[in-house]
């Protein structure tokens, strides 16, 4: 993921965590990544964002065997309304979206 002047861990629990990062300038570009530590490393399981255009907004599902999956687009609003659905999603749904990344 990208350096972020603004970035933010929120731990689950000690081997589960959500990493928030933004940027400053307008129009806001930002990643939410739900991640679990294996092995003493983070591995992405879930990530949220607008890499490629402002109003596009993204959700990405990782697999153990096949990492990275196209995304899901998804339309919102606004860009915090999306950012608050994405934080959402990985502080509630954090375990189903877990087995899914286990399982496959």
């Amino acid at each position: 993921m990208t350096e972020w002047p603004r970035e933010v861990f929120v731990d689950i629990n000690p081997d589960v965590r959500v990493r928030y990062g933004r940027s400053e300038q307008i129009p806001i570009r930002y990643a939410i990544v739900l991640e679990i530590r294996v092995d003493g490393e983070w591995t992405a399981v879930r990530l949220w964002d607008n890499a490629h255009y402002p109003e596009e907004h993204h959700e990405h599902g990782y697999t153990r065997i096949s990492g990275k999956q196209d995304p899901v687009v998804h339309r919102f609003m606004s860009i915090n309304e999306a950012m608050a659905h994405a934080m959402r999603r990985a502080a509630q749904d954090w375990p189903a979206l877990l087995e899914t990344w286990r399982t496959r």
